[in-house]
């Protein structure tokens, strides 16, 4: 008999039809640096050991975005989804922020959360914003994943 893979029990075959748990998420608040930040949370407790995973969303798009991988991802980590400074249903700052300030809040809503030693998941700009606080704010950062990065040509390294 086959020993039990990383995957077992993650999906079940219900009437010709693979299924997967999905968890639940709420709404919690914060305030960082005078605005109140939204962010989506899962409910249930993550099983033991399992990092707490951060998702970051792009430009133009907010939690919201988020919701069906955090939603599939939340039986099996502690998952947060925060809408940063002027998106979704965080308040809008007086301007439009920077990568770096984009980057600032996100570690102030992550130290805010009590998250130390995070998975983060960036998505689009989320991978700018992502890769920057795991180089200025590594104590946040445990793990770094980037999903369809964007890049800005002028700052490329590598042969144009």
């Amino acid at each position: 008999m086959d020993e039990p893979g990383p995957f077992d029990g993650l999906y079940e075959l219900r009437e010709g039809k693979v299924s997967r748990p999905a968890g639940r998420l709420c709404s919690r608040w914060v305030r960082i640096e005078g605005l109140q930040v939204h962010a989506r949370v899962s409910v249930a407790p993550a099983p033991s050991g399992a990092l707490p995973l951060v998702l970051v969303h792009g430009i133009g798009v907010a939690s919201r975005f988020m919701v069906p991988v955090a939603e599939l991802l939340a039986p099996y980590h502690r998952v947060h989804a925060p809408d940063l400074p002027g998106f979704g249903k965080s308040e809008k700052p007086a301007h439009t922020l920077s990568l770096v300030e984009l980057t600032d809040a996100l570690a102030g809503w992550t130290r805010a959360a009590r998250l130390e030693d995070a998975a983060f998941l960036g998505n689009s700009f989320g991978c700018q914003i992502t890769a920057d606080l795991a180089l200025r704010y590594p104590e946040l950062v445990e793990l770094v994943v980037l999903q369809g990065p964007t890049m800005d040509p002028r700052a490329r390294t590598a042969r144009q």
